[in-house]
């Protein structure tokens, strides 16, 4: 455990989405999306889509999230992230 999460990589991770206006709103506004369409009948319908969608944009952005969160090249090992954990948070937001 890390600051409550599973691991220090899941959060570095869930502290930049957090962080980071661009990448919170646009977590937040895809979660409001898939409630106004009806996807699942819980939240864990959701959770599991976003936590695909934050993988897929945190991969891509892999050198900014070294720079932005730990300040040097630091290697992230994204293998062990707890993208559900990370989804979690926007989804009970």
């Amino acid at each position: 455990m890390y600051q409550g999460y599973t691991n220090w990589e899941t959060w570095a991770v869930s502290l930049y989405c957090d962080n980071t206006f661009e990448v919170y709103q646009r977590f937040m506004d895809e979660v409001e999306q898939l409630r106004g369409m009806g996807v699942g009948h819980d939240d864990q319908s959701i959770t599991t889509i976003m936590a695909e969608q934050i993988m897929t944009l945190i991969t891509l952005r892999l050198p900014q999230i070294r720079i932005e969160i730990v300040g040097t090249d630091q290697y992230i090992d994204l293998t062990v992230v707890n993208w559900e954990e990370v989804a979690e948070s926007f989804v009970a937001e």
